[in-house]
């Protein structure tokens, strides 16, 4: 199932589903492409990076256009999907 979030109620959704495995669809920073992380699972860590800085730290390259994201930030992520 995909939640689509938006800035303000990402968190939101986030402590909702946690202990819930999700992939995370964002838009790359570079271009602008849609992407998707792994499978992660919801955890303490991943709520608190995103409630402390807006950002969660990964490390995805873009299957476009080559460069990596280092951190997803809130503005560019689409939604959640549950798995």
């Amino acid at each position: 199932m995909f939640i689509e979030t938006n800035t303000e109620n990402f968190l939101k959704t986030l402590i909702g589903y946690k202990g819930k495995e999700i992939v995370i669809h964002y838009n790359c920073e570079n271009c602008d492409d849609e992407q998707v992380t792994y499978t992660e699972e919801i955890d303490d860590d991943m709520i608190q990076q995103f409630t402390d800085k807006k950002e969660y730290m990964v490390r995805l390259e873009c299957t476009n256009c080559n460069k990596d994201t280092l951190f997803l930030k809130i503005p560019y992520i689409q939604g959640i999907e549950l798995m």
